[in-house]
């Protein structure tokens, strides 16, 4: 008897496992599905103007969204590489967005030389809907789009900067 409960709460625990297991892939996919393309969103500029989607990307030239909070070691970390290999950006637009005050946004982002920078855009997200548009909460989280809009890569966390640059030249290159 003791063998029969035992065997039943095995193949249970298996059908629970399992379900679950099912439920992240799907939920994973349906995410995936939903950022397929830049997302319709607004955020704020440095000077407090709303700025939505449609009057920010360039469907000429691959996009890569970072999402930071200059708090965060990795985000710097990101940022120094960012520096370092800025010229291999030269046609992708950057666009920088965290939840912070431009007080805090403005100096770190100066503290890399991205400040003010041609393609390079630095947003704040007041309302934290970031989430709610990428399905990423994490910092950092960097999403890659191609001249298309379409994605090419979403990263929760770091990401090698090397990464990055491979997927915007492979963006900058593919066909329409």
């Amino acid at each position: 008897m003791a063998r029969k409960i035992y065997i039943l709460i095995i193949l249970s625990a298996v059908l629970l496992l399992s379900i679950l297991i099912y439920n992240g892939i799907r939920r994973k996919t349906s995410i995936l599905e939903e950022i397929s393309t830049i997302p319709e969103f607004y955020f704020y500029d440095s000077i407090g103007n709303i700025v939505h989607q449609k009057e920010l990307i360039r469907f000429n030239s691959p996009t890569v969204i970072f999402y930071f909070n200059s708090a965060c070691s990795l985000c710097k970390e990101e940022f120094y590489f960012i520096e370092k290999h800025l010229q291999e950006f030269k046609d992708a637009q950057l666009i920088f967005i965290s939840t912070e005050d431009f007080e805090d946004i403005e100096p770190f982002a100066a503290e890399f030389n991205l400040w003010g920078k041609q393609r390079i855009h630095f947003l704040q997200d007041r309302e934290l809907l970031f989430g709610t548009y990428f399905n990423l909460e994490t910092v950092p989280s960097t999403l890659v789009y191609d001249h298309d809009g379409a994605l090419l890569g979403a990263f929760k966390g770091m990401i090698a900067i090397k990464k990055i640059i491979q997927l915007v030249h492979d963006g900058s290159r593919k066909e329409s």
